[in-house]
């Protein structure tokens, strides 16, 4: 999932898609996958893929909460942990 992500950015560094749609169509999905993978990805880029690997997904990332705060005023990084929980149990429920 998160190399999709990361193909998604190079997308946008491409100019294929611009920032606003992915934005617009992927917002949700970036927050709540990188929150449940970045563990994952630091522990990756230790020890196999380097310093880079996933490095635009995480800059998106980024910008879209600093976005979500300045657009809703909501805090930046506020998304709990059973939020995260809650929506990967549905996204697993699609498909079962």
């Amino acid at each position: 999932m998160l190399d999709f992500f990361e193909g998604v950015v190079l997308y946008a560094d491409q100019n294929d898609v611009d920032e606003d749609k992915i934005y617009n169509a992927f917002s949700d999905w970036v927050e709540y996958y990188w929150v449940a993978g970045q563990s994952a990805t630091r522990l990756a880029r230790d020890e196999k893929r380097g310093s880079d690997y996933c490095e635009k997904f995480e800059k998106t990332y980024k910008g879209i909460v600093i976005r979500q705060a300045r657009e809703t005023g909501k805090q930046e990084d506020a998304l709990s942990p059973e939020d995260n929980r809650d929506f990967l149990t549905e996204e697993k429920s699609l498909t079962d």
